[in-house]
């Protein structure tokens, strides 16, 4: 509360103005259009930049949660210039509102900082017009002691507009290429065709997220049965005759020492992860992952974009989870259901 009360002593006044102007330059050197910001009328929307730090997995989620903020609170959203890179290095990701690509001179512009809850800038509805403000630049609920603060997020952009994420967020075509390449030549191994294979992707993060994981949560890591059960479970549930489990990992030495008797007994575990931080080889990870029919997640945003992007139902620590391909139904109806309502209003 004393920092929503800091927030609003501090801002009550402070609002911008947005107009066009040239001069902004694109990487090619060439020019394109950007907006001078000074002030913003108290009825127009305010814009929101989120700030990411860390791998690929955050920078999604922050492109992610601003979406589903100006879809929900009809404000602009804006992600960082370093956010921005990270996406289109693996995506097609040509409509990404940069802050850093629209606004003439943005170092020398100072936003807001809003720290507070979600639940919070939900319903605080005096800054979601005329006001320029920054979310989170620390992280959300940076100091919580309670693992994950993050999965509120997730769940609030899984509710609001999922499938529009999904939409923006297509591979590069040598990495959507590297996954058919894998699931082909595992169809050549079993004598099948892809159509008759469920494949489940299976991410497993290990290396330094244990530590973290252990320091802040007090969450030991997972152990080598919650993959059993994991994959049990699919086995029990496959849609086809013939299953794949699709091994990715940072550490795929363990999966390979450790789920050795596993795939000596069923035969159906491939690890296939390339598993290093080179720039291609996160792609490529992350695109088998999509691909695949189903998840097995661990910890880590990491590990959550492989289920969003992936879209079947995953398995988690906690089970099984619902389809989000069904929850991306859902939305659809509640949309068509929402615009039907508008036209009898209108009519």
């Amino acid at each position: 509360m004393w920092l929503l009360l800091l927030f609003l002593y501090c801002n009550c006044f402070y609002t911008v103005f947005s107009s066009k102007e040239s001069g902004l330059c694109n990487e090619d050197n060439s020019l394109q259009s950007c907006e001078k910001l000074t002030i913003l009328d108290r009825n127009e929307p305010s814009i929101f930049i989120l700030h990411a730090e860390g791998r690929l997995g955050n920078h999604l989620m922050a492109f992610a949660i601003v979406m589903a903020l100006a879809k929900s609170l009809n404000i602009r959203p804006f992600v960082e210039g370093d956010t921005a890179s990270f996406l289109r290095k693996y995506f097609k990701a040509e409509n990404i509102p940069v802050f850093e690509e629209t606004f003439c001179s943005s170092e020398d512009l100072q936003p807001e900082i809003f720290n507070g809850d979600l639940d919070v800038l939900l319903d605080y509805k005096e800054i979601h017009k005329g006001r320029l403000i920054s979310l989170w630049p620390w992280g959300y609920k940076e100091n919580s002691p309670v693992c994950c603060p993050a999965d509120e997020l997730m769940t609030f952009v899984s509710k609001t507009n999922i499938q529009e994420i999904k939409d923006t967020l297509q591979f590069q075509s040598k990495f959507s290429e590297h996954a058919a390449n894998v699931k082909n030549k595992i169809a050549n191994q079993l004598n099948s065709s892809i159509q008759d294979i469920t494949f489940i992707g299976v991410h497993h993060r290990r290396t330094d997220h244990l530590d973290y994981m252990m320091s802040k949560f007090n969450k030991k890591p997972l152990k080598k049965s919650y993959f059993k059960e994991a994959m049990n479970y699919f086995r029990e549930e496959r849609e086809t005759e013939k299953i794949a489990f699709l091994y990715v990992s940072d550490d795929m030495e363990w999966g390979k020492t450790e789920l050795k008797k596993l795939q000596k007994k069923h035969k159906d575990i491939y690890f296939e992860g390339i598993g290093n931080e080179e720039t291609d080889a996160i792609g490529f990870d992350l695109a088998l992952m999509a691909s695949s029919d189903h998840t097995i997640i661990s910890r880590g945003s990491f590990s959550t974009w492989c289920a969003i992007l992936c879209g079947g139902e995953y398995y988690g620590e906690y089970g099984p989870i619902i389809s989000l391909t069904n929850l991306i139904n859902q939305q659809d109806k509640n949309h068509k259901s929402k615009k039907n309502s508008k036209k009898r209003k209108i009519y």
